[in-house]
């Protein structure tokens, strides 16, 4: 139950923040179910008649939403955003800006003051590490970005702490070898993927870590022998692969 609480509060987080926010080309970073969904990629709509200089701005209901600094009308330097209603007493995000575009480290936190989320940009995309945390500070997921795609190694944790899932990528999607975990730890599956498509030899356990099914992948589709034991006994079923 608590879990579930949890969810629902993140879940309805973005819509309670950004009624006036509008959306921009979104980082494919993980939404899984049950999980963190960072609201940092979003950019905000500022309103404010200073062209150069220290602005302040704010949300519709009056309450400080951020500081920082224009240029020529453009963001630039280090800006601090707010959550609404708290006139700056509780900090929603940290950005930094070169010529209006993003620019260096960004940070998204939690009401509790805890860090939500990190990330690098450069030139206005995704470049480097991006790691989000769960309320309690456990790390989530981190992810690598090169030109704001996801690419090489990206982990993800339970709120415990315990591996949830290791993978590669290549240009946005699954690549290599990936393996899932049960939350007790033990190995859920493991296998590879080939362009985000699940492509080769699987095996798949239980919570235990006791093998369930082994077989073969070929475009996303079970193909030849696979095998299916439970306890003692084990049985094969063959799997034809799908005609043009």
């Amino acid at each position: 139950m608590a879990k579930l609480v949890l969810t629902l509060i993140l879940c309805f987080i973005p819509m309670m923040l950004f009624s006036d926010t509008k959306n921009t080309r979104q980082a494919n970073v993980s939404t899984d179910k049950n999980v963190p969904h960072p609201t940092i990629f979003m950019e905000i709509s500022d309103k404010s008649n200073i062209e150069n200089g220290p602005a302040e701005v704010f949300w519709d209901d009056k309450s400080l939403k951020g500081t920082g600094n224009f240029k020529n009308s453009l963001k630039t330097g280090n800006w601090v955003y707010f959550y609404r209603k708290t006139n700056g007493s509780k900090k929603l995000f940290e950005r930094s800006y070169t010529n209006g575009k993003r620019n260096g480290m960004w940070r998204e936190f939690y009401e509790n003051g805890r860090l939500f989320v990190t990330a690098n940009y450069r030139n206005g995309v995704l470049n480097g590490e991006v790691t989000v945390f769960y309320p309690n500070g456990v790390a989530y997921s981190t992810e690598q970005f090169r030109d704001g795609v996801k690419t090489y190694k990206s982990f993800k944790y339970y709120p415990n702490g315990i591996p949830m899932e290791t993978s590669y990528y290549s240009n946005g999607k699954k690549h290599g070898t990936a393996i899932r975990f049960h939350s007790t730890g033990k190995i859920h599956s493991r296998g590879s993927y080939a362009n985000g498509i699940k492509d080769g030899r699987w095996l798949y356990n239980d919570e235990n870590g006791v093998l369930k099914e082994r077989g073969t992948y070929s475009n996303g589709v079970r193909v030849g022998t696979w095998t299916f034991i439970d306890g003692s006994s084990q049985r094969t079923e063959t799997f034809k692969p799908h005609s043009g």
